[in-house]
C-alpha cells in the first residue's frame, strides 16, 4: 500500500475543473473580493470539502495561481 494513499472517501468531485472555477472567481473579483461561498458556489462543493481538498483560501489561491500559470501560460 501506498503511503501517500488518501484517507477518508474519495472525493465526489473533480479537484482540477473545480480549481478551475476558482481560477476563475478570483480573476474576475480578486483575492479580497472573493468571498468563500463564491468559491464553494462556483466550484460546486461544500466548505469542508473545500478545506480537505485545499486546505484555506490562502492556500486555495496559491494553487489556482500554479493553476493558472500551468494551464493558461502554458
Amino acid at each position: 500500500m501506498s503511503t501517500t494513499a488518501e484517507r477518508g472517501r474519495p472525493r465526489g468531485f473533480d479537484a482540477d475543473q473545480a480549481l478551475d472555477r476558482a481560477v476563475e472567481v478570483f480573476w474576475r473579483h480578486g483575492y479580497d473580493g472573493t468571498s468563500l461561498s463564491d468559491l464553494t458556489s462556483a466550484m460546486g462543493i461544500n466548505r469542508p470539502s473545500l478545506y480537505a481538498a485545499y486546505g484555506n483560501k490562502e492556500q486555495l489561491f496559491h494553487r489556482a495561481v500554479a493553476r493558472y500559470a500551468e494551464v493558461d501560460m502554458a
